[in-house]
């Protein structure tokens, strides 16, 4: 079912984690991380503005 990632799966309080998973959620946090810096710049820049 899961291929060739099963052999080396990770277990950790009865639920399954496989290298990809780990992969993709390093991924989303780099992305939610760049959103959040993004938005706070863009912030910045409307108070600049208005002042």
């Amino acid at each position: 079912m899961f291929g060739k990632e099963k052999p080396e799966r990770v277990r950790c309080h009865e639920r399954v984690t496989t290298p990809t998973l780990l992969k993709r959620t390093e991924e989303i946090a780099k992305i939610e991380k760049k959103h959040v810096d993004e938005l706070k710049l863009l912030n910045d820049k409307v108070e600049e503005m208005e002042t």
